[in-house]
C-alpha cells in the first residue's frame, strides 16, 4: 500500500511497489526467515490488529514499510517502520 498526499490512497502491495524480498519481522524488523520471529515471537497470523490500522508491509512515501502497531493515542497511531 502507497499512501501519498492524494485524497485518494494508491493500494499497491508490497511485491509489486519494490520487485525485491522483504525478509524482516513486522514486530521488531529484524532479519528473520520465518514466522514466529525468533528474536521476538511476533507472528503476524497470530496479531490481532484494529481494522483502522495500515496493513503490515504498507509503504509510505515510497521509503518507510509499516510494521505492528505500537501505541495510540490522541495524536495518531505509532507503527514500527
Amino acid at each position: 500500500m502507497v499512501i501519498t498526499g492524494d485524497t485518494e490512497p494508491n493500494v499497491r502491495p508490497l511485491k509489486e511497489e519494490r520487485n525485491m524480498k522483504f525478509d524482516r519481522c513486522f514486530g521488531c524488523m529484524e532479519e528473520i526467515h520465518g514466522y514466529p520471529c525468533p528474536v521476538c515471537g511476533f507472528d503476524p497470523a497470530q496479531a490481532a490488529a484494529p481494522n483502522y490500522v495500515l496493513p503490515y508491509g504498507a509503504i509510505l512515501n515510497g521509503r518507510y514499510i509499516v510494521g505492528k502497531m505500537l501505541g495510540q493515542g490522541g495524536f495518531g497511531i505509532t507503527c514500527i517502520s
